[in-house]
């Protein structure tokens, strides 16, 4: 008996045994199995994640990239149209800006939304270019309308009064700004305590004023023409002709900035920031 319990008793340990094993095993694989599960999960979760980002990404970037091309068309019909807006300074400037200005004003709207900063920024920059123009096209559109008479004339008298009034504007230079007014009774002292600038100055004041007058009398200006012009270059640093020029080149400078900064953010391929 001894030996058959002996025996059994070996039989039922190695029965055990072989459960325990059995067992062990199948927890190891079950084990592994939950692993490569979950291993498995987490590759979908940031494949998907991913996806998901590209696509994001995508559509941003689409989305930008119309928001700069509809400012940059919106750009592009105001710069069209300064200079016929310039030509019809003093009769109904700056009519045709307006529609123009009001566009950029509205394209300038999906460009905020989508930014970034540096690309708005230049955009704002362009917008408010395109308004001070305007503004001066507004506000100076009956000098720049004397301006053109003077420039495009072909009377012999409106040809000598434009060379006598550059004349005057080329001596202004040389005079303090409060020194220039053409209209104070004490200019002949002033002119004479200035020396020979002074009486350069007033001689080619007297030859503008002369000038004028002959063209006022044969109709190719109005008096309060002649008055403007010699006005305009006696009392500014710029006449308003480079005024408006020089505004207008630095609408055209912040338009191509702006195209230089949206072609720059484009073509980024760094990873973005939020």
């Amino acid at each position: 008996m001894t030996s058959e319990l002996l025996s059994a008793g070996a039989a039922l340990a190695g029965v055990a045994l072989g459960i325990v094993g059995t067992l062990m095993a199948a927890r190891i694989q079950a084990k592994g199995s939950h692993a490569q599960a979950e291993a498995t999960y987490r590759a979908a979760v940031t494949t998907a994640q991913t996806q998901y980002a590209a696509t994001l990404e995508q559509q941003n970037r689409a989305a930008q990239r119309a928001a700069y091309v509809g400012f940059i068309a919106a750009s592009d019909a105001f710069q069209r149209a300064m200079i016929p807006a310039e030509e019809r300074a003093g009769r109904d400037a700056p009519e045709p800006l307006r529609g123009p200005l009001d566009q950029l004003h509205t394209a300038i709207t999906p460009v905020e939304l989508e930014g970034p900063s540096e690309v708005l920024t230049a955009a704002r920059s362009v917008t408010q270019c395109a308004d001070e123009l305007t503004n001066v096209l507004y506000e100076q559109g009956e000098i720049l309308e004397s301006w053109r008479i003077l420039v495009t004339g072909h009377v012999d008298e409106v040809r000598r009064a434009h060379t006598a009034v550059l004349r005057v504007y080329d001596v202004a230079r040389a005079i303090p700004m409060t020194h220039r007014s053409l209209h104070d009774a004490d200019r002949q002292v002033r002119a004479e305590r200035m020396g020979e600038y002074g009486e350069a100055w007033l001689a080619a004041c007297e030859a503008a004023e002369s000038a004028l007058a002959s063209a006022v009398a044969v109709g190719a200006l109005t008096e309060d023409q002649a008055a403007d012009l010699l006005w305009d270059v006696s009392s500014k640093d710029e006449g308003t002709p480079q005024t408006s020029r020089e505004h207008r080149d630095s609408f055209t400078n912040a338009a191509a900035n702006f195209i230089e900064a949206a072609r720059h953010y484009l073509n980024n391929t760094q990873p973005r920031t939020a």
